[in-house]
């Protein structure tokens, strides 16, 4: 049996459950990251001036285990989502390019909505121009993916690093004691119309800067993703050399990034996520080669099985965790973003991981798909009945000559 052969397996078998609970374990952990940006999108976590050291511990401890971590995680199960969704439609002998096509062009809508109405921070159009992208690649060889997927990484980090000095060099880091950071509360504070026009221009802005910024790195990552899961790496896992691998690659760039939170608070506010794209990635695939060599998917504990329900379920969550936090952080309790040190946000995203962990448990007793991905289906099937007719019709003249 080929590779592909066996990924098209994936839909019945055990491989959904680790699937469904990288997933969730990807959304969730999303929220770690996203979590200082929720209050004030545009400054995100600012420093009090002298910094405190519990902040940069925490920093430090988020560029070991989390920074880029869960971001990776998402793009490589979003290219091998597309890429298993197109098998099973081929399985049903659906042309699968079509609807795709569709799937991924409602994305952009569901993405397009969160960024204007509720939070600017969405990854969502990014992931759906991406796809528009992938969907017509997505019978390539392991190898041309592979080639293709680490050229463009490459492309991205160098284009992530240039911008990354250019803000350095050109830009000044806000405290908490800034006029920019008050200027920016103020704003935030003046009420949800003016949000709605501002975050509708970082929409388009998303979108125009897209080829130039966002492409690269993102699809890079995706079709990595995609050639290790067609030569089975991402099914069976890597060999002993290549965990060490990325080991190695994790621990140097982590220890950089970590170094820089404890001592250089201001210099890692710029190149974090550069360090955290290299070191995100790399140990993006440990985590996915442990799950897969443990099997703790497999697992009858409650967190796991929550998990797996939250996994199956990711479009809802994201969504949540933008309309829970904004609305506490913006509307509800807007002192927070005053007062708030790093381990009070971590502990307000840790409380919340638990709260949707629960949540998803719960919903999945009782219903069999999220709201929001009910939605997406719905909308999708006009598209996948006209091809079934159109499938069918062929087939139904042929048996009345």
């Amino acid at each position: 049996m080929t590779i592909p052969q066996r990924a098209a397996m994936e839909w019945s078998g055990e491989r959904l459950a680790y699937l469904d609970f990288l997933r969730g374990f990807a959304v969730l952990g999303l929220l770690l990251m996203n979590i200082t940006h929720m209050g004030l999108f545009e400054v995100g976590y600012a420093h009090f001036e002298p910094s405190l050291f519990s902040d940069r511990l925490v920093e430090a401890i988020k560029a070991v285990l989390f920074d880029g971590r869960f971001r990776s995680l998402f793009c490589l199960l979003f290219g091998i989502g597309l890429y298993l969704q197109s098998l099973s439609y081929q399985k049903r002998d659906l042309a699968s390019y079509p609807i795709l096509k569709t799937r991924v062009r409602w994305l952009l809508v569901f993405g397009l909505l969160h960024c204007i109405l509720i939070w600017p921070g969405d990854i969502l159009i990014l992931y759906a121009l991406s796809g528009l992208y992938l969907i017509g690649r997505l019978d390539w060889s392991s190898r041309k993916l592979l080639s293709k997927g680490k050229l463009y990484f490459g492309i991205g980090i160098l284009i992530t690093a240039l911008e990354t000095f250019a803000y350095w060099y050109f830009d000044q880091p806000i405290n908490r004691d800034s006029a920019a950071f008050t200027e920016a509360y103020n704003a935030m504070l003046s009420g949800y119309g003016e949000r709605v026009i501002v975050n509708a221009a970082v929409a388009l802005i998303y979108i125009v800067s897209y080829p130039v910024l966002a492409f690269f790195y993102i699809v890079g990552v995706m079709l990595i993703g995609i050639g290790l899961f067609k030569n089975g790496k991402l099914t069976q896992g890597f060999e002993s050399k290549e965990v060490s691998q990325l080991i190695w690659v994790t621990l140097l760039v982590s220890a950089i990034n970590a170094y820089l939170a404890l001592f250089y608070s201001d210099l890692n506010s710029y190149f974090g996520m550069l360090l955290g794209s290299v070191s995100g990635l790399t140990m993006a695939l440990l985590i996915w080669h442990w799950v897969l060599k443990t099997k703790v998917f497999d697992s009858d504990n409650l967190l796991v099985a929550a998990c797996k329900r939250v996994g199956g379920m990711a479009l809802t969550f994201y969504i949540l965790q933008s309309l829970a936090m904004t609305m506490l952080l913006q509307v509800l309790n807007p002192d927070w973003i005053l007062t708030f040190t790093q381990f009070d946000y971590m502990k307000l995203a840790v409380g919340f991981i638990f709260v949707q962990l629960l949540l998803g448990y719960l919903y999945k007793q009782y219903f069999k798909q999220g709201p929001l991905e009910f939605v997406w289906r719905k909308v999708v099937e006009k598209k996948v009945r006209h091809l079934s007719e159109q499938v069918q019709k062929p087939s139904l003249k042929s048996e009345s000559a």
